[in-house]
């Protein structure tokens, strides 16, 4: 086969549609799958953070507008690459007021302050 006859490896990239992302989250919630492994699956381009997949309403979260899907990519300006480090830097913070997340939601990255 020629270079030019050769199929692309992969999922195609580009646009992740919703229920790619809702099939990533329920894959993550049931798989010990590493998540670059996950990633490369649905054909997502960078592996980074930590995936929301539930939220309280009425908890500390819901409260601050965090909602599922969200993708947390700091905590107290810590970066964040995977839920270890999400719980590591989260148990340093526990007895904190706040605990101050950079939170990605499609394209957009802003900060958000949970008060306990």
């Amino acid at each position: 086969m020629t270079p030019k006859e050769q199929k692309p490896r992969g999922r195609p990239r580009g646009p992740v549609s919703e229920k790619q992302v809702q099939d990533a989250i329920a894959l993550l919630k049931r798989s010990d799958l590493p998540a670059a492994e996950i990633a490369r699956h649905f054909g997502l381009r960078s592996v980074e953070g930590v995936i929301v997949t539930a939220v309280k309403k009425d908890g500390p979260a819901g409260k601050a507008g965090i909602e599922e899907q969200d993708i947390i990519l700091q905590v107290n300006r810590t970066r964040i690459e995977n839920l270890k480090e999400y719980n590591q830097v989260m148990a340093k913070s526990a007895e904190r007021e706040s605990v101050l997340l950079l939170i990605k939601r499609g394209n957009a990255q802003y900060y958000v302050a949970i008060r306990k």
